[in-house]
């Protein structure tokens, strides 16, 4: 029971055995280079960042700049063109790794930060978009420009698309990290207001729905904020599933055992290295990676039988192994042994 503890505890943190897949695309071999990715990377990063140095020149002065940081949708572009620059940059940073053959594919800090970003980006644009096309855009009189297509739609199907191309993983237990962003969001909306912060027009409120003279109205319309974000985590999150599941049934799919294990003299650091797995400080853990399918019936990858020697030395090892399949694991239960002579 107490593992089970820890291995919950545990999916809140940025911690992932297969650094590579942050780099990568779902739909390419891991360890070799993927040109249509990368350019794929490019093109996105050049629209994105191409775009907001036209929406800054284009729909503001120099009177109404100083607002730009008041609205929950820059907010989010602004998260969404962070994400596009460490995508570019972890699919380049892989990319010279597997041609120079280093392992990790990518450093923990880069890896990690480009987790957190998307958890932030691939959530908030969809809410963003929903929030402003039923909320928002019914009690402004403005008509619709190529900027409001652009931030309220656009970036979102940009988002859902790039979760089925990406090959980065996803936790349900992320939902911490759009969770606090809404909230940061939130508390500075409080701190303008009190300070006595208007928006262009001078309303004291940010949006229609969003306005702290109205402290009833802005209040429901958070904790509806606080339910969309969860559902629009889940589905995010299930689309990943869905991408998984796609994957392992036309092209085979990966998993991984993972099992702590005691240091011996059996070279268990070497195994480690080769797989590129990283364990937490202090504790031994083995990766072994296995290919299960093939492109064309599925069949159950067939791996090379370990000796009688290795088969002794290891048991203990593999007693408590977990299985991971993507993201998800399920703990085998401990088998009885048979004593050995």
């Amino acid at each position: 029971m107490g593992c089970q503890l820890q291995l919950k505890w545990r999916k809140f943190g940025l911690t992932h055995h297969h650094p590579v897949r942050f780099g990568t695309a779902q739909w390419q071999d891991k360890e070799s280079i993927s040109l249509p990715f990368l350019l794929y990377r490019f093109v996105v990063f050049g629209y994105f960042f191409g775009f907001f140095i036209w929406n800054l020149l284009h729909d503001f002065t120099s009177a109404t700049l100083c607002y730009y940081l008041i609205y929950l949708t820059n907010w989010t572009y602004l998260t969404a063109l962070l994400d596009t620059i460490v995508q570019l940059v972890s699919a380049i940073l892989a990319a010279y790794r597997c041609h120079k053959g280093i392992k990790p594919a990518l450093p923990s800090w880069l890896y990690q930060l480009h987790w957190a970003i998307i958890n932030i980006s691939h959530t908030m644009e969809p809410f963003v978009s929903v929030l402003y096309w039923t909320a928002v855009y019914p009690q402004i009189n403005v008509a619709v420009t190529y900027s409001d297509i652009h931030l309220h739609l656009l970036t979102t199907l940009y988002t859902l698309g790039d979760l089925m191309v990406h090959g980065s993983p996803r936790r349900y237990h992320h939902v911490t990290f759009p969770l606090c962003y809404g909230l940061a969001y939130l508390l500075f909306t409080i701190i303008y207001y009190a300070c006595g912060g208007l928006d262009p027009k001078g309303n004291t409120g940010i949006y229609p729905i969003l306005d702290w003279a109205q402290p009833g109205l802005t209040l429901g319309v958070a904790a509806g904020a606080v339910v969309a974000i969860f559902v629009l985590h889940a589905v995010t999150w299930g689309m990943v599933q869905g991408r998984m599941h796609l994957h392992g049934t036309c092209l085979g799919k990966k998993v991984s055992v993972d099992a702590e294990f005691e240091r011996g003299d059996g070279g268990g650091d070497g195994g480690r290295e080769e797989s590129g797995c990283e364990s937490p400080e202090g504790q031994e853990e083995l990766c072994v990676d296995v290919d299960i399918g093939d492109g064309a019936g599925g069949n159950a990858a067939r791996a090379g039988r370990p000796t009688a020697g290795a088969r002794a030395d290891s048991k203990k090892a593999f007693d408590n192994a977990a299985l991971t399949v993507g993201d998800e694991t399920a703990t085998s239960q401990p088998q009885p042994r048979a004593p050995v002579a």
